[in-house]
């Protein structure tokens, strides 16, 4: 078998076409890597009787004194049982010409299913021969963590469109679903969009509110234009304030002539109260927007090959968080991808132990189980090590220049 080291683009999105690959083992993602995070990106494969028979997308990030590391993300693009070894052994040559340190890769393999309390109810039994078959090539498994601590996250939720939409509806959380429901009441619109602009507006509101840094306007511009058409989609949800504004007055105004013209019951009269409070506070939060016919409200940024949707970033604003247009939002993409042939969702993200009371990965962990997802581990990363005691030393090194940068 012949080891190539720089496959044309149009050759490596074929081979990945065919295999369909993870969005992060294309040749637009590493275009992507290549101006948002300053990494080359290398594009290897192993040809057999001149026809490819696996890639990989390696993104080298130079280190200190000339070396390099590796990463390969969700890689690789191979039958592993047939062409780890030979791919590994003439990776390994590639990597020494170019003085790497390691090699990462994390693969896409679900390694087990979990309960909802994270006990493992089944292991893949294919996965784990892979996990052996790595560690028997001299693969370093860097661990089977919870958190978000790794490049990637080992735990997700997945939503399988093998189901009829009343029985993905029925998977949903009674306590979402009633919030879903409640957002007719707003004519919500659902649209594919390319406007990244509102929704680097509308993500900056959100950090703003739960005190994390969004990335740049360009970095999501950047993603969109390397990934779109064939790897990425922006969905938006508007609403019309000038309408609701009109409806929630009118209907204000009704119930306060009932109340004083003594036309509700004795037994009604706290509820209808509690009505007046609730359109009185939205009347509030429509009043910045009443001239206005459309204003997006929540943003969302997706990936996908021919058979997955992923859920990757989302954004909103007041109107949005108080009218659940997150909720929303996802509710919408499930159809959506349920309409348009996908196989699954992929929530893209949740942690190992669903008890933690560490940051708001607890909260984040039971918003996207209440979609009714199945709850995954992956495999986990593999470090092929090439310089084992500059390997050892490496995160260190890198502490103290990151240090003397800043």
């Amino acid at each position: 078998m012949h080891f190539i080291e720089d496959i044309k683009k149009e050759d490596f999105e074929a081979f990945c076409k065919e295999k369909n690959s993870d969005f992060m083992q294309t040749y637009a993602w590493g275009q992507f890597q290549a101006k948002a995070r300053d990494q080359i990106a290398h594009y290897v494969g192993l040809e057999k009787n001149g026809k490819l028979v696996c890639v990989a997308l390696l993104l080298e990030k130079k280190g200190p004194f000339g070396y390099s590391y590796f990463y390969s993300p969700r890689g690789f693009v191979m039958d592993y049982k047939l062409y780890l070894d030979e791919f590994t052994a003439k990776l390994k040559q590639f990597l020494k010409k170019r003085k790497a340190i390691y090699l990462k890769v994390d693969p896409d393999l679900v390694y087990q299913t979990l309960d909802e309390k994270g006990n493992a109810i089944a292991t893949i039994e294919s996965t784990k021969e892979i996990y052996d078959h790595f560690l028997k090539l001299g693969y370093h498994h860097t661990g089977f963590n919870l958190y978000f601590d790794h490049n990637q996250p080992r735990f997700t939720f997945r939503i399988s469109f093998d189901h009829s939409l009343e029985e993905l509806e029925k998977k949903i959380h009674k306590s979402v679903w009633k919030k879903i429901k409640k957002t007719s009441q707003y004519h919500m619109t659902f649209r594919e969009t390319k406007d990244i602009q509102t929704f680097h507006e509308l993500i900056e509101q959100v950090g703003e509110r739960d005190n994390f840094e969004a990335y740049s306007y360009d970095y999501y511009q950047n993603f969109y234009n390397y990934m779109s058409p064939d790897h990425a989609k922006v969905f938006e949800l508007s609403v019309n304030p000038k309408l609701l504004f009109q409806e929630r007055t009118e209907e204000l105004n009704k119930l306060k002539q009932d109340l004083e013209e003594k036309k509700i019951k004795e037994n009604d009269i706290q509820n209808v109260q509690n009505s007046c409070e609730r359109l009185q506070k939205e009347i509030d939060l429509l009043e910045p927007y009443k001239e206005k016919e459309d204003v997006v409200v929540c943003s969302q940024i997706c990936a996908y090959n021919q058979t997955r949707l992923w859920t990757l970033y989302i954004g909103n604003n007041d109107l949005g968080k108080n009218f659940y247009a997150v909720n929303r939002m996802y509710y919408e993409v499930i159809k959506y991808g349920k309409e348009n042939g996908f196989q699954d969702l992929d929530l893209f993200g949740t942690v190992g132990d669903p008890n933690t009371d560490a940051y708001n990965y607890a909260g984040l962990h039971n918003f996207k189980k209440n979609f009714g997802g199945e709850y995954i581990e992956l495999i986990g990363e593999f470090d092929l090590i090439c310089k084992p005691f500059f390997y050892r030393i490496l995160p260190t090194a890198l502490k103290i220049i990151r240090k003397i940068k800043r």
